[in-house]
This record gives structure tokens, C-alpha cells and sequence, in this order.
């Protein structure tokens, strides 16, 4: 008879967390989300972490992290009793999962995510549980899971820069005298995945 520890998920709220302002301003952010367990049967959890830290290095990557964060612990279940401020889903046996949410604060003045190819400063979410082992030789059964998550600064919503930056911006390039292309967004700054107008001529 074959055994399943089962599997377990880290789902967070958002891809990244966004800082506003520089690093001797700005406030600290939250990171939130959910940590599923999915198994068969339901599962008696002695304990279950959640840690936002640095990104280990890759050995086949020979880019160093330098990053001067250690790491940040929320502590959900401990002792196999979920906290005073968890928010707990019991076992389900129609989806077969349990579920937690769990919330931390991250400083603000920690160096936004950067990617080089000598260097690296990235984050990770990681979540460990442990339960109750299904077989007898073992005290316990642990899960990890873990899933990378981004670290942007923007200026603060009251600077002067924010006043400046959302101004429309309009740029125009010739090439060879022939082909003229003009870019226009309403504000000068874009992000990766909004899309802005391009007209030529």
C-alpha cells in the first residue's frame, strides 16, 4: 500500500509588492495570500511557516545575490493550534484541501528586485508544514513550497516626482528621413505591461 504526504500550495494575492516612496520614506507594505493543503484524508498539522526571504543562488547560474535582507516569519499553526489572528478553512472532503490565509508586513527599506548577469537581488515566498506522520517509522511528514514574488518602488502618491511623472510625454523619431514614428502616453511612466499609442507617418 502505497502513502501520499499529499501536496501543498502557496497561492499569494499579488505577484509583487510595491513600495512607495524611497527606502529611508517609505512605509512598510503587506504581503498576503493563501497556503492549501490537498490530500485524501484530513490531516493533523503540528506546525506551518510562511517566510519571505532572499532567493537562493542557482548553482548553474553564476550570478551572486546581494541582497541584505535575512528573512521575515509568519508563524500560522504552532504546536498544532493555528494563531490568535489566522484565518483557518477546515478540512473539505468535497475538494479534499484545507486551507489558511495568512498577512505579514515587509519593511520598507529593503532594495527593490534587480536582476544583472553578475548579480541578483530577488525574493521568495516559502511555506513549510509539518503533520502528523501516515506511517509509523516517522515522527512527521513536511511540505515546503515556494514561489518567487517581485519587489517594486514607485514615488510616494505626494511627491513632487508623482506631479511630474503623470504628465503626458510625447516622443518623435525620424529614421533616414523617411519614417517617422511619435509615441504618446499619458504619463511618463509605463509599465511593462500597459500599452501606449504609436503613430507614424
Amino acid at each position: 500500500m502505497f502513502f501520499s504526504k499529499g501536496k501543498l500550495l502557496l497561492i499569494p494575492d499579488s505577484p509583487e509588492i510595491l513600495l512607495y516612496g524611497t527606502p529611508r520614506d517609505a512605509r512598510c507594505a503587506m504581503v498576503s495570500g493563501r497556503v492549501v493543503l490537498l490530500s485524501r484524508t484530513e490531516r493533523m498539522v503540528n506546525s506551518l511557516v510562511v517566510r519571505f526571504r532572499p532567493k537562493q543562488e542557482d548553482l548553474l547560474n553564476p550570478a551572486m545575490s546581494i541582497a541584505n535582507l535575512s528573512e521575515i516569519t509568519c508563524t500560522i499553526v504552532k504546536d498544532g493550534r493555528a494563531g490568535p489572528t489566522s484565518e483557518e478553512k477546515p478540512f473539505s472532503p468535497q475538494t479534499c484541501s484545507q486551507e489558511w490565509r495568512f498577512s505579514m508586513g515587509i519593511p520598507g527599506n529593503i532594495n527593490e528586485s534587480v536582476f544583472s548577469p553578475s548579480a541578483f537581488i530577488a525574493y521568495e515566498l516559502v511555506a513549510e508544514l509539518r503533520t502528523s506522520s501516515v506511517v509509523q517509522w516517522a515522527p512527521f511528514c513536511k511540505l515546503a513550497a515556494a514561489v518567487p514574488i517581485a519587489v517594486k518602488r514607485a514615488p510616494a502618491t505626494d511627491s513632487a516626482l508623482t506631479a511630474i511623472a503623470s504628465e503626458p510625454v510625447s516622443v518623435a523619431a525620424k529614421w533616414r528621413d523617411r519614417i517617422e514614428l511619435t509615441a504618446m502616453a499619458g504619463s511618463r511612466i509605463v509599465h511593462d505591461s500597459r500599452s501606449f499609442r504609436i503613430s507614424g507617418v
